[in-house]
């Protein structure tokens, strides 16, 4: 069958629900693996005490995108456009990584996967780490470096109409890996406000 292509677009807002209206976009690697039709059943080896073990369908391929620049993209009626994927003739389940950097307010990344031919849209909420600044403290009351601190949220199908102020019920993660302290992980959502300030435990 021919090669399927699609294009994918995502619009991101930032906690007002507010949409950025320029970016910069970089492509990250492409990974396919075999698709394993219906009518493929595993081929079964059976051992010398009788017993079956079933061996599975595999393949696949990596292409490598590090050396990609990033590329100035500005937002259109649904979005920024994330470029074209392409299906090998329906052969691989592919996808694809990219991450969409927002100049002075953080960035986000995710994955495309590349399973029809229809045009993907997707929305997702960007939160920047300086909201955090001061929320969390080490074990001596000193304030936390905030680069031990992740925020991520999901990429979510774009539907439309949307629901009204859709992006303040986006479940936001927030990770905290600092030196000499326990991982911490909060998940909350923007209808309840930040969390509230807390200070990190020591490691054992």
């Amino acid at each position: 069958m021919p090669p399927r292509e699609r294009e994918s677009f995502l619009d991101l807002v930032d906690m007002n629900g507010k949409p950025f209206e320029a970016a910069e976009l970089k492509s990250g690697s492409r990974r396919g693996k075999v698709r394993r039709p219906a009518w493929i059943h595993p081929r079964v080896k059976t051992e010398e005490d009788g017993s079956q073990t079933s061996t599975d369908f595999d393949g696949g391929f990596t292409e490598s995108r590090s050396d990609n620049f990033y590329g100035k993209v500005v937002r259109g009626p649904r979005g920024f456009a994330l470029g074209r994927d392409l299906e090998d003739s329906q052969l691989f389940e592919s996808s694809r990584s990219f991450y969409l950097r927002v100049p002075e307010h953080g960035g986000f990344s995710g994955s495309l996967s590349c399973d029809g031919p229809e045009a993907l849209y997707l929305r997702a909420l960007l939160v920047e780490k300086g909201r955090f600044e001061g929320l969390f403290k080490m074990p001596d009351e000193s304030p936390l470096d905030l680069e031990d601190l992740f925020v991520s949220t999901p990429l979510e199908p774009d539907v439309q109409p949307r629901p009204s102020k859709w992006w303040l019920d986006v479940p936001v993660t927030v990770s905290i890996r600092a030196p000499d302290c326990k991982p911490l992980k909060i998940e909350f959502r923007l209808r309840d406000g930040l969390p509230k300030p807390q200070r990190l435990e020591r490691a054992q």
